[in-house]
């Protein structure tokens, strides 16, 4: 199914920046957050820990959003189902997008004086298996991982102190993963269907447990990189406030390794449907944060997008 442009409305399945894509309301929103114009070294609830756990997040975004585009766009020819091949057209627009705004995002990073190459590439090294299958897995696994920080994101961490432009990318990020959630764990039952069920949970959870692991450890590591270049030094005191802050209060590690353990249970698939709610509402509050930033703004950038062919190009 193609899409069509959809205007000046917030309702289930169409936004007003909106290209409804399919039933399963994967929408296309060309939006421009100008994060590297305002660069902002504190900007989750004036809290630099927070600011810094979530920005070790981005840093690791757009190599591996390059992988994922490559590792479903590949099956496209190889699939007879044309409404999951419109899914994975749709996923790959997408995640086009969330590359261009987080390639911004670390440009920000870099200005304030951060060796984003140098982190991006330990991401790059540690995704450089292309194995069709094993590549799925591993796109399953980080969309996993980042479907359940969506969730906690959207219902505990989008408030009041969250500064802008960030709020607005954070909050159109995590509405996106979550409607696309389901996509590349929908191409790799498609293309294990003559496996065993106990071949492919195996399968599945084995990569998904690697998978959890590195990126936990990437995201401690580079975020304690961080803190450390913003505070000048690091401390025995200030590493432990970092895992206070990740593990104890607010948590929020735990949160998202609560939703995660959901993806060991046998037949798992993440299902945006049950989310319909959380999205209905967190839509309406991306048209409030995008009208804030625009505030925030004197001049917003034009719209002109390059996502198609960035798609197109993976």
């Amino acid at each position: 199914m193609t899409g069509h442009p959809v205007r000046n409305k917030t309702i289930l399945g169409l936004h007003r920046w909106g290209v409804s894509m399919s039933v399963s309301e994967i929408i296309i929103r060309n939006l421009r957050f100008g994060i590297s114009r305002a660069p902002n070294p504190v900007w989750c609830d004036n809290n630099l820990i927070r600011t810094v756990q979530a920005d070790a997040l981005a840093i690791q975004i757009p190599p591996g959003e390059r992988y994922f585009i490559r590792s479903l766009r590949r099956w496209e020819s190889k699939l007879d189902d044309a409404h999951l091949v419109s899914e994975i057209r749709g996923y790959a627009k997408q995640e086009a997008l969330h590359t261009r705004e987080h390639e911004d995002y670390n440009d920000a990073l870099r200005a304030l004086g951060h060796d984003v190459d140098g982190m991006e590439r330990q991401v790059e090294r540690q995704l450089r298996i292309e194995t069709p299958f094993i590549s799925v897995a591993v796109t399953c696994a980080i969309e996993q991982i980042t479907y359940s920080t969506s969730i906690v994101w959207l219902t505990k961490e989008s408030g009041e102190g969250i500064a802008q432009p960030y709020k607005a990318m954070w909050t159109w990020h995590s509405i996106e993963e979550i409607e696309h959630a389901a996509v590349a764990i929908d191409v790799l039952n498609e293309i294990t269907k003559d496996w065993s069920s106990l071949r492919r949970y195996g399968f599945r959870v084995g990569v998904f447990t690697h998978v959890f692991l590195t990126f936990l450890i990437n995201w401690l590591r580079f975020g304690l990189r961080l803190q450390r270049e913003r505070e000048g030094k690091r401390t025995f005191k200030s590493v432990c406030r970092y895992f206070w802050v990740a593990f104890g209060s607010p948590g929020l590690v735990l949160d998202v390794i609560g939703g995660n353990l959901k993806y060991f249970k046998p037949g798992y698939r993440p299902d945006p449907a049950k989310n319909r709610d959380l999205l209905q509402q967190s839509r309406a509050a991306l048209d409030v944060a995008v009208a804030d930033m625009e505030h925030f703004f004197a001049e917003r950038e034009g719209s002109a997008s390059r996502a198609p062919e960035l798609a197109a190009a993976q």
